[in-house]
């Protein structure tokens, strides 16, 4: 069968070959061509939707062993010296090439690298065990939980949550157990401004685990840098710098 999908040189090798491997798994009982090609069309969008699962799972491995691997903090040793994980995340690829990371791959692994592998690995949890491309939606949803668990100090909240990964059956389900359901029409935020050299800064409080929602909201117009934030202290700020461009 010949699928005559003609793309551009970056990717015709590899189309054919998701091509090929689609096709060696097509039903015998399908014999007309078109019906054939729908089928392996199908089967290509799965397969590499797996591959791309597959990638995210590798990312995160290559996290927990940069964070809580046999040899620590390894991201510190990075030429560059970043100040901080999220830094270093900041840091993967450029905008010309099209290959940094996106705000949310970031926001999970940082709160992976920066609090829960070393939080498993302070306590003797298995952790990479549920890092795999089968349960790593599923693990996804529960990042805001482990987190918070992980803050708190909190081992037996942890294991439940890494229990339900494994136990429950679906992302959907775990996102029911795991997110909060809300009224749509109920704000999750109170905000106000402040003016100061110039410039206004929007302050915004919410609940940690509606903290997604709000940076899902801005998103597309805003990007999350730390400015001058420090939990549980009060600074004095005699300059900030905002990139309002």
């Amino acid at each position: 069968m010949d699928h005559a999908i003609s793309v551009s040189n970056e990717f015709q090798d590899e189309v054919d070959a998701l091509f090929n491997l689609a096709s060696l798994q097509l039903p015998i009982d399908i014999d007309n061509e078109n019906q054939a090609r729908a089928w392996v069309a199908r089967r290509m969008l799965e397969i590499s939707e797996g591959e791309r699962r597959k990638k995210q799972t590798v990312q995160v491995l290559l996290t927990t062993w940069m964070t809580a691997g046999k040899f620590g903090q390894l991201w510190m040793a990075h030429p560059d010296n970043p100040d901080t994980f999220r830094d270093f995340l900041l840091s993967v690829g450029t905008k010309q090439e099209g290959n940094q990371l996106s705000k949310n791959t970031i926001s999970d692994m940082a709160a992976i690298g920066d609090i829960i592998a070393p939080f498993c690995k302070e306590n003797d949890i298995e952790f990479g065990g549920y890092v795999t491309t089968k349960l790593w939606t599923k693990l996804r949803e529960t990042i805001p939980a482990l987190r918070r668990a992980a803050k708190d100090g909190d081992q037996d909240t942890v294991l439940a949550i890494l229990s339900d990964v494994k136990a429950l059956p679906t992302r959907d389900a775990i996102r029911e157990k795991y997110r909060k359901q809300r009224d749509s029409s109920v704000p999750v935020a109170v905000s106000d401004i402040v003016y100061l050299n110039g410039k206004v800064i929007v302050v915004t409080v919410t609940d940690a685990e509606d903290l997604h929602i709000v940076k899902s909201a801005l998103s597309r117009i805003t990007t999350w840098d730390v400015i001058a934030a420090q939990q549980g202290t009060r600074k004095k700020i005699t300059t900030l710098k905002v990139d309002t461009s």
